[in-house]
Formats: C-alpha cells, sequence, structure tokens
C-alpha cells in the first residue's frame, strides 16, 4: 500500500502489515514501511483521532510535536548535526494527514537485533565501559532535547533502546517532546518526579529525576525508590504499586540508600517477597564507585523534594561523569578482556 506525505513523497507499508500493523493500542498503531525513492527502511507512525476517549488534547499535542519536529529536528549537542540518537520524523518530508482525521509521521526503523530495552541490555552486557557509553550518550541526547527548548515528559523503559556491544542509544516516542510546565503528559509510574504526581506539571528536573531512574536501573536492575518502607506501606494498604504510587513515589518519596534516613533501607530486609530482588540490588550498589553512587544520591536525596528538584545531577553531569568513571574507575580483565569497575581510581 502507497500513502503520500503532506509534501507529495510516497512510502510503501508492504505485506502483512499492510493491514495488520506491529504495534496497535488503539490509538496508535505502528507499521514497517519504506520510502518510495531510495527504499530506506522506516516506520509509519499513525494516531487515529478519537475523542470519545477523552485524549483529543493529547492526540492534538503529539501532532504539534510532530509537526514541529519534521520542520525543525533537534541538534545534536556535540556535532550540532541532526540527532541521530533522537528518533523524531525523518525530515520535512515525513508528515501524514488523513481524511479521517489521523495523523502519522514517518521515523527511523530500529532494528532491535541490535538495539534492545533496558532489561535486554543489562541481561546481554558484560562490559561495564559499554553501560558507561550508553549513560553518556543518553545523558547527551536529553541535553540536546533540553537545549533545544523541550523537555521530554514521558521517559521510561518502553522509551529507551540500548546496543549493547557499542553504547549507542535510541529514544523513541517523540511525539512526547512539549514545552516545559505543560499539563499534557506527565510520565509513567515509577519514572514520574515525585513533584509532578502534585503538579500534573514536567520540565527539564522532572526529566533529570526520571533519567536517574533510567540510569539506576542499568546499573543496578532495580528502582531507586522501592525499599522496606515502601513494600511496609502496600502490605499496609493491599495496594499494587499503582494504585499508590502518588504517594511511595511522590509524596513519601525516599531514596533507599538515604545517608540521611535509612526508614526505607533495604539493607538487612528480609522480606520474603523482595529478598532476592534486594540482595541483587544492593551488590551492584556495593559494586558502584563513589563518584556514580554520589551522583545518585544527589538526585534521589539532595533533590528528591520539589523546593530542591534543581539539584538533581544534570544530563552535562551524567556525562562528564561516564568519561570520568571509563578513564579512571574501570578495570581490564586480563582472561576475558572484559571491563569492569575497579575498587579504586587508577592512578
Amino acid at each position: 500500500m502507497i500513502i503520500h506525505s503532506t509534501s507529495n513523497v510516497s512510502f510503501e507499508i508492504t505485506g502483512w502489515d499492510s493491514e495488520n500493523p506491529f504495534y496497535n493500542d488503539g490509538i496508535v498503531s505502528i507499521y514497517r514501511a519504506s520510502r518510495v525513492r531510495d527504499g530506506m527502511p522506516c516506520i509509519i507512525k499513525r494516531f487515529d483521532m478519537q475523542p470519545d476517549r477523552g485524549n483529543s488534547e493529547l492526540l492534538k499535542r503529539a501532532r504539534i510535536s510532530a509537526e514541529t519536529l519534521c520542520g525543525s529536528p533537534i541538534l545534536d549537542v556535540v556535532t550540532n548535526k541532526i540527532s541521530e540518537t533522537i528518533i523524531a520524523p525523518l525530515n520535512k518530508d515525513s508528515f501524514f494527514m488523513f481524511e479521517d482525521g489521523a495523523f502519522a509521521y514517518a521515523a527511523e526503523f530500529i532494528d532491535t537485533n541490535q538495539f534492545v530495552n533496558i532489561d535486554e541490555f543489562r541481561s546481554k552486557v558484560n562490559n561495564v565501559q559499554v553501560v558507561c557509553k550508553a549513560m553518556k550518550n543518553y545523558a547527551l541526547a536529553m541535553r540536546s532535547i533540553h537545549l533545544a527548548g523541550f523537555c521530554y515528559n514521558d521517559i521510561s523503559d518502553g522509551s529507551i533502546y540500548l546496543d549493547f556491544k557499542t553504547g549507542d542509544v535510541r529514544i523513541i516516542g517523540c511525539d512526547n517532546i512539549n514545552m516545559p510546565n505543560q499539563k499534557i503528559i506527565s510520565g509513567v509510574t515509577g519514572f514520574i518526579a515525585p513533584e509532578v504526581y502534585t503538579t500534573r506539571l514536567t520540565d527539564m528536573d522532572s526529566d533529570n529525576f526520571a533519567t536517574a531512574v533510567v540510569l539506576y536501573r542499568i546499573f543496578t536492575g532495580a528502582h531507586p525508590l522501592l525499599g522496606k518502607r515502601v513494600v511496609e506501606y502496600l502490605n499496609k494498604k493491599q495496594g499494587g504499586i499503582l494504585d499508590q504510587a502518588p504517594v511511595i513515589y511522590g509524596s513519601n518519596a525516599l531514596f533507599v540508600f538515604d545517608p540521611n534516613d535509612n526508614s526505607n533501607s533495604i539493607l538487612g530486609y528480609t522480606d520474603t517477597t523482595y529478598r532476592d530482588y534486594f540482595e541483587s540490588e544492593i551488590a551492584y550498589w556495593d559494586t558502584l564507585p563513589e563518584p556514580l553512587q554520589r551522583a545518585f544520591i544527589k538526585t534521589f536525596s539532595e533533590g528528591i523534594k520539589p523546593e530542591n528538584k534543581s539539584k538533581r545531577t544534570s544530563n552535562r553531569e551524567w556525562a562528564d561523569l561516564a568519561d570520568l568513571l571509563i578513564s579512571t574507575y574501570t578495570t581490564k580483565c586480563e582472561a576475558c578482556g572484559q571491563y569492569s569497575f575497579s575498587d579504586k581510581p587508577s592512578k
């Protein structure tokens, strides 16, 4: 099936995908496609307008974001060229409007054999320098978004793909990019900054919180706020994390390794449900160099309260820290040739 962008560039949705998208949630459908003139593989992300479901404002915002990025792509903070990390519309010829009111855009197709989600990345990567490179690439991409005047709003483990061999990163779903302080998208549970549960407003500081959650997940496989106090609260309320998130991750948010308050600590906590989870998290935390631990404490302890949100570790700080870790805090195994964190900084 051939479709044409608003500037009359032809794209083909081929084969089985022409009637059956590989993703469909009732509002968004994603199809594999190619640009006709050169055969370049891509995806077409289509949004169906369904005002009866109360999402008209959200879809309006997504359309504005997509059209904006078609004409003014985000530039990489290092190269000053169009970012390859941020998967946005291909170019100004990549936007579609349909007679039924739906709209769509074409974007790069991500090879999921090369780029994987956070959990799969952690299971496949065996070189801590690659993890640090992923941290730097992700932080620089977020910095590029912020320097363009936007915040991402909706960072989650479903919007990030990582190359477990190189540390290259792809951030998808960039129709969620928005101007700061808009009550449009609040984020995904577990990545939402504590203050957003109350204000419903996202900004660069809330992005910085979500970034720290992503990186904590990459390095430890755990969530930084899920500890003793949270488990006991959930047991008392007999509720799930989704239901109780405004409390456990919002008004009562507390880092599990907070240096001044151990009420949510996982050290020595023997809850049977989370025992293995916490033991693994502690083991990974203990391997992290002090500057990396400090960067997490800066966000999840010093910057946890709304009035201190500007103290959160910035994207530039994360990128600089990645360079420091690679150059000073990693050591090569002579047997396997892979890198791990060293106990002490190398001289």
